[in-house]
């Protein structure tokens, strides 16, 4: 199934911030398409899927959605660029569009802890998680993408949280 990216229109049916075309252009101008370059269309449209989803996730963006039904974050209205000018209620922001690119191009998105279980009992409750990964590797992957969206959210220096265990 083909990649349905938002237009603008806050359309019902968008899956991603950004295209293929798109997340190949950007990450080849910055030489950190190596990677990127070795999957096949169908595995980048599902990670710019998984991305769009992460990034509207994690971040809690400024301003109201422009339309009731649209699926995802953007677009928005009442929202200010960080240099104070007012974005476009049909408009992604490039910065939105630039940290989904970033979070696509590590491929599969980083586990959490709840991922990361190795074990579970339920009474009297034994969880044992997988020591082989850090629980925070989310947060380090992605720092480059969250500060391009930092002036976007209204989550203090476009940081996520970190819950330990």
């Amino acid at each position: 199934m083909a990649l349905i990216v938002e237009d603008g229109t806050g359309m019902a049916t968008a899956e991603s911030y950004v295209s293929v075309a798109f997340a190949d252009d950007y990450l080849n101008k910055r030489n950190r398409d190596a990677t990127w370059t070795t999957y096949t269309t169908a595995q980048k449209e599902g990670y710019l899927r998984a991305a769009t989803e992460y990034v509207d996730a994690v971040c809690a963006w400024k301003g109201t959605v422009s339309t009731v039904d649209q699926a995802l974050g953007w677009p928005r209205g009442n929202v200010l660029d960080k240099w104070g000018r007012l974005i476009d209620m049909d408009e992604i922001p490039t910065q939105v569009k630039n940290a989904v690119a970033e979070v696509a191009a590590q491929g599969a998105i980083a586990q959490t802890g709840e991922q990361m279980i190795k074990e579970e009992t339920v009474g009297p409750i034994t969880t044992v998680y997988e020591t082989a990964q850090d629980r925070t590797v989310g947060a380090s992957l992605y720092q480059l993408a969250f500060a391009l969206v930092a002036s976007l959210t209204t989550n203090r220096g476009g940081s996520i949280p970190v819950v330990r265990s």
